[in-house]
């Protein structure tokens, strides 16, 4: 079977879809039965240098797509690829199909991670809304196979979409045991890894730390990702001003951001809205304790015992329950260093409880399922 990929989230420093891809790519090729080929519009990130070092060909468009004008561009040159390769499958991976794409020679499969820009749209741009509107009617009604990561993605498509239930379709959660072991310390900090952007709430963290620090807190703060909207590049500017203990982490490689999971307090996630929350599972496989926001698929990822805060339509509820969350999570750490007696404030995950949560993401159980079903079994 031929699967050609549009792997162009992993084309500059990839975030949660490209990472997604990318270890999807690399256990898919160790299939006998399976032969890839990659389309992207550049090829600038350490992990195509992985890809091009397993001798996956890789077909370069050859300028950066930065915006909804640039995709249809694009889309010309993926169509005219899948003529000239006649693929078994054309997997796009990003959401959106926005213009007619044609695989005569076998089927369309589409992941759909989330519907954001239309159940979350104060977090879009105005112009991305009713283009993404379009572009997911558009989508559903060409695709053959719909692939989600998660079961929550798969329910809002489908309510959204009543189209998109009559494709066949598969939940396929991210490959997540690609981690080093590593020496795990507590190095006194809150660590959060992701874009810096509202719908992460970044701003929301940056607030929350601040009173966590007036409440008397004395862990640091550690921010992993790249600043994607200028706000949120003033607020953290603002907060580190008055306070050295926020620590500005940028672009992490793989190499440093599992460090700074293996030595950090705590993970700190209050997303406003996430298609799957991979670096929370991430933060689990090094037995780190977890706060993040209620949203139904960190409670369908990671289970219900976490330290969850509600998104309160008032959101300085948001932040002082955010903040105190933070307090109890430093006041158990060190309770249990401690070895005092007495109820914990905050859950602190066991050995068991990791374990039973990260091996639902084995990479070898989750390709097998994702092959079966590109070979309609």
């Amino acid at each position: 079977m031929i699967i050609l990929i549009d792997a162009r989230t992993l084309g500059e420093k990839p975030s949660g879809i490209g990472i997604y891809l990318y270890h999807f790519v690399i256990e898919l090729n160790k299939r006998p039965d399976i032969t890839l080929a990659l389309l992207t519009d550049v090829d600038r990130s350490e992990e195509f240098m992985r890809i091009r070092e397993e001798g996956i060909p890789i077909c370069i468009y050859g300028k950066p797509v930065k915006n909804s004008i640039g995709v249809y561009s694009y889309f010309r040159f993926v169509q005219k690829q899948i003529r000239f390769r006649r693929p078994d499958i054309f997997w796009e991976v990003n959401n959106l199909l926005p213009v007619r794409i044609r695989n005569r020679h076998g089927k369309i499969a589409v992941t759909i991670h989330d519907l954001f820009p239309i159940s979350d749209p104060d977090c879009f741009p105005n112009y991305y809304v009713p283009y993404y509107k379009y572009g997911i009617k558009k989508t559903v009604r060409q695709t053959d196979l719909i692939l989600y990561d998660t079961e929550t993605a798969k329910k809002s498509v489908e309510c959204y979409e009543e189209r998109a239930a009559k494709r066949p379709n598969l939940v396929s959660y991210i490959i997540i045991d690609h981690m080093p072991k590593l020496t795990v310390s507590d190095q006194g900090y809150f660590l959060y890894i992701g874009n810096l952007e509202r719908r992460k709430g970044t701003d929301l963290l940056l607030k929350a730390y601040m009173q966590y620090r007036s409440l008397g807190g004395t862990l640091s703060l550690h921010l992993g990702g790249s600043v994607r909207e200028e706000e949120i590049g003033k607020l953290i500017d603002e907060c580190v001003s008055r306070c050295k203990q926020i620590v500005r982490l940028g672009y992490l490689s793989d190499e440093y951001k599992w460090m700074e999971y293996a030595g950090c307090s705590a993970f700190v996630f209050p997303s406003r809205a996430e298609g799957f929350g991979m670096p929370a599972v991430e933060a689990l496989f090094y037995r780190k304790p977890l706060i993040l926001s209620r949203l139904d698929v960190f409670e369908e990822i990671v289970g219900s015992e976490i330290p969850f805060v509600a998104l309160h339509e008032d959101e300085e509820l948001t932040i002082k329950e955010l903040a105190d969350q933070m307090l109890f999570m430093e006041q158990s750490l060190s309770d249990r260093r401690q070895g005092n007696g007495g109820e914990a404030k905050c859950f602190l995950p066991d050995d068991e409880y990791c374990e039973k949560v990260t091996e639902r993401y084995a990479g070898t159980r989750l390709t097998g399922r994702l092959a079966a079903f590109f070979h309609g079994k």
